[in-house]
């Protein structure tokens, strides 16, 4: 299958520049209920693949890790959904890695992805993009807000704990 990663060219990402809030701004109904429009998977498929190359067996930072962190619960949330859910041992096995990966570099401050951990990360990502390319808009959004809450809950927790101690 020919995924939307596979078809990126060149000026295809250089036209994505535009924040979210102005392409998603006034969508219709029948819009949310499309497919994700080729620009909008673009901004979320191509950050999380750069990450992954970046954290390659090399140390980056939390600010490049985030968006393959944020990939891979996404696509468990649209597994959840019905999308793909066939691939959730996959699914599950990516998060998996990834989770190790955050946990050292919270703790360290070294973000890598283990070569060990790339296969398995990067399954996770070509199922996440086809995920994209078969969804509604809506489901995508959905992901992204219950991704947004689930950190928002890791930062109250975090808090939480910081003050009890």
């Amino acid at each position: 299958m020919t995924t939307l990663f596979s078809r990126l060219s060149e000026q295809t990402v250089t036209d994505i520049a535009l924040p979210i809030p102005a392409r998603l701004a006034n969508l219709t109904e029948s819009e949310l209920r499309g497919p994700i429009p080729e620009r909008e998977m673009i901004h979320r498929c191509l950050p999380p693949r750069l990450a992954l190359e970046v954290l390659r067996g090399t140390s980056g930072n939390r600010d490049v890790f985030l968006p393959l962190a944020g990939a891979v619960s996404m696509s468990g949330l649209l597994a959840a959904m019905g999308i793909e859910l066939e691939r959730l041992p996959e699914i599950k096995a990516a998060q998996h890695a990834v989770a190790k990966s955050f946990v050292a570099g919270n703790t360290t401050g070294n973000w890598v992805i283990q070569d060990s951990h790339f296969p398995v990360v990067a399954a996770g990502l070509e199922i996440y993009d086809r995920q994209l390319s078969s969804a509604p808009l809506s489901a995508a959004l959905a992901a992204e807000h219950g991704f947004a809450e689930q950190m928002r809950l890791n930062r109250e927790a975090k808090e939480a704990r910081r003050k009890a101690a």
